[in-house]
């Protein structure tokens, strides 16, 4: 019984206590540490969106709200709102496949906490056009 105590005892065999932390400090320091493929959150630039609502179709989530207005003396339509509710998006990746004039991209930013539900709404929309 003596050797056993004495087993037990022993700093040498003691197991070493391991806690990890999130997110990692090591793997995963920047952005930029990220793996090539990751799919993060949905940027929009505004100026070359025609408001074709191709996205918007294809979104297999119905997270992507587009509305447009005729512009007078011009035949491009004015997006005046463009909203992604990512609470809803699932990062397919499925509207900026779909986008022709590429104006819709993945970025690499992953994290977007908010206390409220309006930080759970991104909005690129040009705002109303007064007529």
């Amino acid at each position: 019984m003596k050797p056993l105590i004495d087993f037990f005892l022993n700093k040498d065999h003691a197991r070493k206590v391991e806690t990890e932390l999130y997110p990692d400090p090591i793997s995963s320091r920047s952005v930029e540490d990220l793996p090539i493929r990751s799919r993060g959150l949905i940027a929009n630039t505004i100026s070359t969106c025609t408001g074709c609502r191709d996205c918007a179709q294809v979104c297999p989530t119905g997270c992507i709200d587009i509305e447009t207005q005729e512009q007078p003396k011009s035949f491009r339509l004015w997006v005046s709102k463009f909203d992604v509710r990512i609470s809803e998006c699932i990062f397919c990746g499925l509207c900026v496949d779909a986008c022709e004039p590429e104006s819709l991209t993945q970025t690499k930013h992953i994290q977007n906490a908010s206390a409220g539900a309006e930080g759970q709404v991104l909005s690129f929309g040009k705002g109303r056009l007064d007529i």
